[in-house]
């Protein structure tokens, strides 16, 4: 019977079997486990996030509806053939702030007197303070009772606006909306930062 030690190589042959020293198993076991933390102990983040509260004139949009993120940036263009977000100036002094999201196609929209100063705004049913998400996800190409959510008397909402200067407007956001059948939405975590 010949043993031979190779230091080398950690492993000693008795009779063609290799028997391999305790250290060997030890570094493995510590290897199987690191290896085991970093596949499996870091989670892959495909969430999309909500854009930060800034104003910069970012031309970002955000929030949750019914805790799932709504997010668009860029400008839509005047056919708002593409998403983005946008706000306009009417005659009776108030401001809308239009968002589209493409895919899956949903909009939001807002409108409230503005008296062009940082400040809280509420929401409900009179149309110079509503804010409106529609759900065009299914494949509808118009706007029905089923699929469009207005704030009302008793689902209202509030815009707080954080910064104006005549081309950037930002500010948080949230509030509920209904349908005609009933059935509510709760728009949370809004943001917005806009540039004209």
């Amino acid at each position: 019977m010949i043993i031979t030690v190779n230091t080398c190589s950690f492993a000693i042959a008795t009779h063609n079997i290799w028997v391999l020293p305790p250290k060997y198993y030890m570094m493995r076991n510590s290897f199987i486990v690191l290896l085991f933390l970093i596949i499996y102990g870091c989670k892959k983040n495909d969430e999309i996030q909500l854009p930060y509260t800034t104003h910069t004139g970012a031309n970002t949009f955000g929030c949750k509806i019914n805790g799932e993120t709504f997010v668009t940036s860029g400008d839509p263009s005047a056919s708002w053939s593409n998403s983005g977000v946008k706000y306009s100036f009417y005659a009776d002094s108030s401001i809308a702030i239009d968002a589209k999201q493409e895919s899956p196609k949903k909009y939001i929209y807002f409108r409230f007197k503005f008296n062009s100063a940082p400040g809280i705004y509420h929401l409900n049913d009179d149309y110079q303070y509503i804010g409106t998400f529609t759900d065009l996800s299914d494949g509808s190409t118009a706007v029905n009772g089923g699929n469009e959510y207005n704030s009302s008397s008793k689902h209202t909402g509030t815009i707080t606006v954080t910064n104006y200067d005549g081309h950037i407007i930002a500010g948080t956001f949230s509030f509920d909306a209904v349908n005609d059948s009933g059935q509510l939405v709760h728009i949370t975590e809004g943001r917005f930062d806009i540039k004209r």
